[in-house]
């Protein structure tokens, strides 16, 4: 991600653990973050990677590799992602699939379009069976 926005990124350490870390980029007014906490009054989440630009966070990608447990998964992906997005008003949301089973695959994809249709903000990405670059469709969706 870091070599696709371009630019000089400094690694900092977050302030709550020594094996996390934030790369921010003063010019571009850019940081990046892995795993590292969002709180939202009491309630912590750990989305896969945080982007903020100017201090403000701006979008969360969220990582499976495979979806375990199919459209009730997708739901679960969204409903946790809602108090952020109401929390974070700019803020949009990328999830990106490596794998979708060939098991239920056709309500898995109504499920993912049927999010995308109702959250503006939601967008999605399957990799499988996918000849796009990935850092081609990354920048796509930063630049929305």
């Amino acid at each position: 991600m870091l070599n696709q926005l371009g630019g000089s990124f400094k690694k900092s350490e977050v302030s709550y653990s020594k094996y996390l870390f934030e790369f921010e980029n003063k010019s571009l007014k850019i940081r990046l973050g892995q795993s590292t906490r969002l709180s939202i009054g009491k309630k912590r989440y750990y989305p896969d990677i945080l982007i903020y630009h100017e201090n403000k966070l701006m979008g969360i990608i969220q990582i499976k590799i495979y979806l375990t447990h199919g459209c009730k998964e997708i739901r679960r992906v969204v409903d946790d992602l809602e108090p952020i997005k109401q929390a974070y008003p700019e803020m949009r949301a990328l999830l990106i699939i490596f794998y979708k089973p060939s098991k239920n695959e056709g309500k898995v994809t109504v499920e993912l379009h049927n999010q995308k249709k109702a959250k503006n903000w939601f967008s999605f990405l399957i990799l499988q069976k996918n000849d796009r670059c990935l850092s081609d469709e990354v920048k796509k969706w930063l630049c929305m």
